[in-house]
């Protein structure tokens, strides 16, 4: 029942030390790692639940004197109802992260920055399907990673093609 995330960090012999916690929203069920500002720091994003929101963690860096990193949340903002599972990349060429979010409501929202630390919703995609899993992948050999969306039964498979603009159609 926490509304927060844990950071363990890997020591580089297959152990790990504590990294701290960051507070996100409330009810945190998915998340996805990457470098999505381009600063070459891993950045975390979250679809919380409870909250009906997604949390974008921005990593500024190691804390000075220590190993830690120092991450801190720059944007939230609503998913649409149960959001259950999220990944994120760099979609399309202006190089910088989306955040695919898949909601109980049979729908996949993108969302993509405006500007420091402001995101907003690039597209609703009606997938008629309660996505359990979205996954990313260049499926078309065009360069660009499109979407995969699994049901939560795990019956029903989606393949969603990148038009190079940040936005997915359906493939047939």
């Amino acid at each position: 029942d926490s509304d927060s995330v844990t950071v363990l960090l890997g020591r580089g012999d297959g152990t790990f030390v504590p990294g701290g916690e960051i507070l996100v929203d409330r009810g945190p069920m998915a998340l996805d790692v990457g470098d999505f500002d381009g600063d070459g720091w891993v950045d975390v994003v979250t679809a919380n639940f409870r909250a009906a929101t997604l949390s974008v963690v921005r990593n500024e860096g190691a804390i000075e004197g220590a190993s830690r990193p120092r991450l801190r949340v720059v944007a939230t903002m609503p998913t649409g109802e149960g959001p259950i599972a999220v990944v994120a990349r760099r979609f399309f060429a202006e190089g910088v992260g989306i955040a695919v979010v898949g909601v109980v409501a049979q729908q996949v929202w993108t969302h993509g920055p405006e500007g420091d630390r402001r995101w907003s919703v690039r597209q609703r995609i009606t997938v008629n399907v309660v996505p359990g899993s979205i996954v990313s992948g260049d499926l078309n050999g065009d360069g660009l990673p499109d979407l995969v969306v699994l049901d939560v039964t795990g019956e029903m498979l989606q393949v969603w093609l990148n038009s190079g603009a940040g936005l997915f159609r359906r493939h047939q």
